[in-house]
Formats: C-alpha cells, sequence, structure tokens
C-alpha cells in the first residue's frame, strides 16, 4: 500500500498540482463520416448512409387548424374574390336596373296610393 501512494505522489509530481489525469475531459471523438451528398454514418450504422429527410409530410393537426382560422382558407371563391359580398347581395335583387325599375314601379305605386287618398278627400269635401 505505501508503494502505491509514493507512485501516486510521484506521479503527482510530474504531472503538477493536485490534478489528476482522471478529472481531464475526455479527448472529442468523431464518430460520424460525413459525405458530400450530405450523408453520414456513425459507429453504429454498420456501414449505411444517412441522409436526412428534407420536409415532413405529415399532417400538422394544431398548426394545420391555427393556420387556417388566421385568414382566407377559400381561394377563388366569389365569397374570397369579393369580401363584403355576402352582407350586400340581398339588396341588390339583380342587376342595377331590374333595381332601379322596381325601385320606380314602387314610388309610382306610392303616388297612386297617395293620388288616390287625395282624390277622396276631394269627393267627401263636395
Amino acid at each position: 500500500m505505501a508503494e502505491l501512494f509514493a507512485e501516486y505522489n510521484q506521479f503527482k509530481s510530474i504531472v503538477g498540482g493536485n490534478e489528476s489525469p482522471l478529472l481531464a475531459a475526455p479527448a472529442k471523438r468523431e464518430d460520424r463520416v460525413t459525405y458530400r451528398d450530405g450523408s453520414h454514418t456513425t459507429a453504429g450504422s454498420n456501414g449505411k448512409k444517412y441522409k436526412y429527410k428534407t420536409s415532413d409530410r405529415r399532417n400538422a393537426g394544431a398548426r394545420t387548424r391555427h393556420f387556417s382560422s388566421q385568414g382566407k382558407t377559400e381561394v377563388g371563391t366569389q365569397r374570397a374574390l369579393n369580401l363584403g359580398y355576402e352582407a350586400l347581395k340581398h339588396i341588390s335583387g339583380g342587376s342595377i336596373n331590374e333595381t332601379l325599375e322596381r325601385e320606380e314601379r314602387s314610388i309610382r305605386s306610392i303616388e297612386n296610393l297617395l293620388n288616390g287618398l287625395s282624390n277622396m278627400g276631394k269627393k267627401h269635401e263636395s
């Protein structure tokens, strides 16, 4: 036992100070071999090359729902191309000419009713 202690002290003096070689970090080991095409092999791959996937084609689930809630999900439809159309389409019943004709007819009918009322008033006065 005394011999081991003496060897330890001698080693300690050679290495210098109180540092032990066991506390030093191990040397960096490069397990990967990288090729020009971007693929690589590791120590456990048995020589088989592996290349990372460029895209993940799985359905995104919550991510898809989140993006669809952010804005327009329809492209090229009546609702997407003419924003506000749904709210205003009940106002116009057709083309502008049809709408104007319908309004003119309603104005004429109101005028006829008013003329009829004024004529009734004249009959009762006489």
